[in-house]
């Protein structure tokens, strides 16, 4: 039985769209690596303050390329995404002990893994020491 009205999803998913939402994505994966540090207390806060420092400016580098969408920030952005998500990723390793909210870790999952798909030689070492 059909819906009255309803229309048949695209198999073609817009591809500005997808990069919108991951940037969304890695700001809410920040905000909760951030508060997930900061619960962990001071120390954890303070391991964690250079990772929140340098992927900001990494998440904003990708939603600028997502805004300018040209033929460049196109190729880009999942290079971009995906560095950051890199560097999320190493407030685990300087905090073993912080536990991130499960959202936080399927939201850098699923970036990763579509970013991966389009940046595959995104270098291992982040930077962040």
């Amino acid at each position: 039985m059909a819906c009255p009205g309803a229309t048949t999803p695209s198999n073609s998913p817009n591809p500005q769209e997808i990069a919108q939402a991951s940037v969304k994505l890695l700001a809410d994966a920040w905000k909760g690596t951030a508060d997930a540090c900061v619960a962990a207390g001071e120390s954890a806060r303070k391991a964690c303050q250079p990772v929140l420092d340098k992927a900001k400016p990494a998440i904003i580098a990708a939603a600028n390329a997502v805004d300018a969408w040209d033929a460049v920030s196109q190729q880009n952005w999942p290079c971009l995404a995906r560095s950051a998500v890199n560097i999320l990723q190493q407030a685990m390793t300087l905090v073993p002990s912080l536990v991130l909210p499960d959202i936080v870790n399927s939201a850098l999952g699923l970036v990763n893994s579509y970013a991966t798909g389009y940046c595959p030689s995104v270098a291992a070492d982040a930077g962040v020491q």
